[in-house]
């Protein structure tokens, strides 16, 4: 008879079950006792526990409880008797361990527990009881470890999750899980707590300091001395009293003295003192980034003291100390100057900066000349400035190509209604260095008219038409046309591009797969002009460019169509987006539509192409959910506001 159907070990079983329910505990220990010894595994003599294995030291070792009962044994026990999994001896085991309980002896039933445990270290009962015993005894961290190592026993045993004895561990460790589950980053492996706290921000990376003490010494230990590497102060500071300087001093301690990137959002509101700004200097000898905006007070420190070994630098609503270019002026990359009044003299005397290959400057109006920026910064790649270059230049005659030989990003913004022709002719006249051959990226934020009257440029005489201008030679000594064979993207905004004049300038871009990005601002229409036929020219005036293959994104605004469109001639918009067969993203918006209508512009187009991606920032409302819920069933990401400007801009080669 196989020993799984053992009657008289059933019915001991049973009766002793029946004893358990009527209270008789001793006489339902009596059975169970009994059924275990009539267990074949037995061998005839009597089956000891095994004194080798300790659980809970393994547990709180981080060990492999599993381990631990299928192999640890060094006494006899292990020597003389085999594994059990027969079915009636656990239960009768179980059902012992249980009595106990009952009988509030813990000690006794988590005894029969481990041994539970030990006869059967592949089924889950073992670690159901010695769970449920652990937390009986107010050892809840234990519990869980036993019930998880009950869950991967199960899985590496091919048990589903949906076995009732699996189940029943993964409900008793729910309570707990959530507790312990939970680990102290610190204890990981040191390359994870790396990856964790690079995304920890500055400010948040001080407040884990406070955690606790041993927080506080691990986190400023030289271990993690490259988490302090960056020293970014925000702005508005989180407290009124500003650092001090021995404060300064431990955050540079924690860094090993080796800080690499020093960001100031707020100056005066950190009180940078010529003090602190020595401490922080002298504490970082290697310094590669510093950020510095708004000035407290003149910063005047001697050149040895600034770190040679600074690649960025930014500048922003604060002076430029005197003699600052002399220790950084052979090592910048990156310069970003926005200077204050009373800062003329040094941004004037911008020194050779030979090394430099992105330049921002905003707010040097009548500070900067074009052929001064080009003279200093021989090696410039990519140039943004806003409200700069003005008056025109010093030396109109002098190319501005043989300076700026590599310059690929000319990005102007933040124009003001003050600005006139002849400063509008110096934009021109940068974007058409080397006469674009070398552009990659050219981006031109709107002109406006004056409200004195003045002449401007303005919507009917484009920027650029004034670059077609140029090339004729009216400007320039050499009678060389503008070909921007290379150029990537062009991204304007309001600003209206002459679609006949574009076309021999993005010709060889469109031919050689190029042209990534293109902006088509339509012109303001007369207040007596009809509906649709100066919007529908508009688009036909860039036939040209139908089916290119290299187009990604395009920007359109402003465009006014006939109301109640009836063929395609009345709305073109459709058909001129589906020509593109590479077309991923559009940004669409218009002053002339209301919400609905322009819904179903919007609606038409996402049925006429395949786009990915739309950003607009004209609907609103009930009607905005409504344009959602059309763009998911398009396979559509339909994102409220502006395509990102990123600067410096990534560039393919």
């Amino acid at each position: 008879m196989p020993p799984e159907r053992d009657p008289a070990v059933e019915a001991l079983i049973r009766d002793g079950r029946q004893a358990y329910a009527a209270k008789r505990y001793k006489n339902a220990l009596e059975n169970f006792t009994r059924a275990m010894k009539r267990c074949p595994c037995t061998r005839g003599v009597r089956r000891e526990r095994c004194s080798c294995k300790h659980y809970e030291q393994v547990a709180a070792e981080g060990g492999s409880i599993f381990q631990e009962a299928m192999y640890t044994c060094t006494c006899s026990v292990g020597k003389t008797f085999s594994k059990c999994d027969n079915s009636l001896h656990i239960q009768a085991l179980d059902y012992r361990a249980a009595t106990f309980e009952a009988l509030r002896e813990l000690d006794r039933a988590r005894k029969d527990a481990e041994w539970l445990l030990e006869l059967a270290p592949r089924i889950p009962d073992g670690y159901l009881r010695l769970g449920k015993v652990s937390r009986l005894q107010k050892k809840n961290e234990f519990a869980w470890k036993v019930f998880n190592a009950g869950i991967d026993a199960s899985i590496s045993n091919n048990l589903l999750k949906s076995d009732p004895k699996v189940e029943k561990l993964y409900a008793a460790r729910a309570p707990l899980h959530a507790r312990y589950f939970r680990q102290d980053p610190l204890q990981l492996p040191l390359d994870i707590v790396y990856i964790i706290f690079s995304y920890v921000d500055f400010l948040s990376l001080l407040r884990c300091l406070r955690v606790c003490k041993s927080w506080r010494k691990s986190l400023g230990s030289p271990l993690y001395r490259h988490l302090w590497k960056t020293l970014a102060f925000p702005k508005p500071l989180p407290r009124r009293n500003p650092p001090s300087l021995q404060a300064l001093g431990k955050l540079l301690g924690y860094s090993g003295y080796d800080a690499r990137k020093l960001i100031i959002k707020d100056a005066a509101g950190l009180h940078l003192t010529k003090p602190k700004l020595k401490l922080l200097l002298r504490g970082s000898p290697k310094l590669e980034h510093l950020d510095l905006r708004k000035e407290f007070e003149p910063l005047d420190i001697h050149p040895q003291q600034w770190p040679r070994t600074i690649t960025h630098l930014v500048l922003d609503e604060a002076n430029p100390p005197p003699r600052l270019w002399d220790a950084v002026a052979s090592n910048l990359v990156y310069l970003h100057i926005t200077p204050v009044a009373q800062a003329a003299a040094a941004v004037r005397d911008l020194p050779l900066l030979p090394n430099l290959r992105y330049l921002r400057a905003t707010g040097c109006r009548g500070m900067l000349m074009l052929t001064q920026a080009a003279k200093a910064t021989p090696n410039l790649e990519q140039l943004r400035y806003t409200n700069i270059f003005a008056p025109l230049w010093d030396e109109p005659q002098h190319p501005l190509g043989e300076s700026w030989k590599q310059l690929k990003v000319v990005i102007c913004d933040g124009l003001t209604e003050s600005l006139r022709v002849s400063e509008a002719f110096a934009v021109v006249q940068t974007v058409s260095v080397n006469q674009g051959s070398n552009m990659r990226h050219i981006e031109v934020m709107p002109f406006h008219e004056d409200r004195s009257g003045a002449t401007l440029l303005g919507q009917e005489q484009t920027w650029m038409s004034l670059v077609a201008f140029l090339s004729r030679g009216e400007w320039q000594a050499e009678h060389q046309s503008n070909s921007f064979d290379n150029l990537r993207s062009l991204r304007l905004k309001r600003a209206v591009l002459d679609g006949a004049a574009s076309e021999p300038l993005l010709r060889k871009a469109i031919d050689n797969d190029k042209l990534r990005s293109i902006d088509i601002n339509f012109r303001r229409p007369g207040i007596n002009d009809p509906q649709g036929p100066a919007s529908c020219q508009r688009i036909a005036e860039f036939s040209w460019l139908r089916g290119a293959k290299s187009i990604r994104c395009i920007g359109l605004s402003n465009f006014r169509f006939r109301k109640y469109p009836e063929t395609d001639e009345d709305l073109p918009l459709p058909s001129f987006l589906a020509s593109f067969p590479n077309l991923e993203t559009l940004e669409i918006g218009s002053e002339y539509y209301d919400d609905a209508e322009l819904c179903s512009v919007i609606f038409a187009i996402m049925k006429a192409t395949k786009l990915r991606k739309i950003y607009q920032t004209t609907i609103k409302g009930a009607n905005l959910d409504t344009l959602r819920t059309a763009a998911k069933e398009f396979g559509v990401e339909l994102v409220w506001g502006e395509r990102q400007r990123e600067w410096p801009v990534p560039l393919d080669d």
